[in-house]
């Protein structure tokens, strides 16, 4: 927010909320169009291991390219396991859905343009 004021010359009461409920909350872009998460295929059993790695691994797409995908049989789900301790200590072992895209994917480009590259994934 500090460099947006430097850079672009904002007043600092445009960096943040705009309602009563969000009062105090830095926004540094809102969001206006509908995206879906999903896990590039390379990173799938890093993520059916171990849940806590999604935040690390997915990438979020448009509507347009997530229905596109799915239409073209690119888009799958999946299940990961996660462990959840309540306080006493008692473990439960819960399953927890997330989805895969099936294309070339690399971290500099993304999701890359024109992809032609289908594997087995279903």
């Amino acid at each position: 927010a500090i460099q947006t004021d430097l850079v672009f010359g904002k007043r600092p009461q445009e960096n943040f909320a705009q309602s009563d409920d969000e009062e105090g909350r830095v926004v540094i872009r809102q969001q206006t169009h509908q995206t879906f998460s999903v896990v590039p295929l390379e990173f799938e059993e890093v993520v059916k291991d171990d849940y806590r790695e999604h935040k690390n691994h997915h990438i979020n797409i448009s509507q347009g390219a997530f229905m596109r995908a799915r239409d073209n049989g690119q888009i799958c789900e999946r299940y990961a396991t996660v462990i959840i301790s309540n306080r006493g200590g008692k473990q439960v072992q819960e399953s927890i859905r997330f989805l895969v895209i099936d294309c070339r994917y690399s971290s500099k480009v993304g999701l890359e343009p024109g992809w032609t590259a289908h594997s087995n994934i279903l």
